[in-house]
């Protein structure tokens, strides 16, 4: 498969979507009931007018038919390892920086918003791609971790662990599949929402979330044996084992855009895609 086949791979695992941990206990921390702490912690997410985040894991798929129109090229099963970092200025600022390693070949790239403009570097590329606003306001990854939050079937707080210097209640549940879809659906992801929906119900979630300030400070995500379709894919089986952390909440983030970024049209991306070797 072409390399920039690989890149469309990795933006759309960007959008859709996305540390260490200290000594703990196992006793139930605070007063606060968990249904309400994941519900206090969706909602410091949303609205923090800056924050930064990372997120590490692997992802495999088992059985997995990958067809890209214009960039050609099929992958039968895969396994990656994915190591990002990004940050949020809102109301439209965001960058987001991952490699994906995808067996021998690594792809780092970095995607920004400013305003209406989302820029892709990779690869020795800048380009910039102007987006209608709807669609940007998806590109946020922190927006995807509190529809999860919402929608923990069952919370229980099993107890406390340190997340960098923070005491954090651990909170375990399973998400509600259906309505997760719906979730995506009203904050603009219809197209991805069944599949997402349907490929993430019943997995195991984990929260980490503060006692005293009850910000969110860890997710973790496991999907075992899930199969999942969208018009591009079709996965027989996926394992997926992510932990995002989300710190740095109100304190100041610079996020500007990269020099000299070749402009493009949405319509023409696909093709300049394709035409790079």
């Amino acid at each position: 498969m072409r390399r920039w086949a690989w890149v469309a791979v990795l933006v759309a695992v960007l959008v859709v979507l996305a540390a260490a941990c200290g000594g703990g206990s196992d006793e139930a921390a605070g007063d606060v009931p968990p249904a309400e702490r994941l519900e206090r912690a969706a909602a410091g997410l949303g609205a923090a007018d800056t924050l930064t985040f990372t997120l590490v894991g692997s992802a495999e798929a088992e059985g997995l038919e990958l067809a890209l129109p214009g960039l050609g090229g099929t992958i039968q099963g895969g396994e990656a390892e994915v190591d990002a970092e990004g940050a949020v200025d809102r109301p439209d600022r965001l960058t987001l920086t991952a490699q994906v390693d995808v067996g021998p070949l690594a792809v780092p790239a970095t995607i920004t918003r400013i305003g209406n403009d989302l820029y892709l570097s990779a690869i020795g590329r800048d380009l910039a791609i102007q987006v209608p606003a709807g669609q940007l306001r998806r590109i946020d990854p922190t927006r995807l971790a509190a529809a999860l939050l919402g929608r923990v079937a069952d919370p229980e707080a099993t107890g406390t662990d340190l997340v960098g210097d923070v005491e954090a209640a651990r909170i375990e549940g399973t998400l509600d599949g259906e309505a997760l879809a719906r979730d995506l659906r009203a904050i603009g992801l219809e197209d991805a929402a069944d599949a997402v929906g349907g490929a993430l119900g019943d997995s195991r979630i984990t929260a980490w979330v503060g006692v005293d300030d009850n910000l969110l400070y860890r997710l973790r995500l496991q999907i075992e044996e899930r199969a999942a379709e969208t018009d591009v894919a079709r996965v027989g089986g996926i394992n997926v084992d992510l932990t995002a952390e989300f710190r740095d909440y109100g304190e100041p983030v610079e996020i500007e855009p990269p020099a000299n970024a070749q402009r493009v049209s949405p319509d023409a991306l696909a093709e300049l895609l394709g035409a790079i070797g």
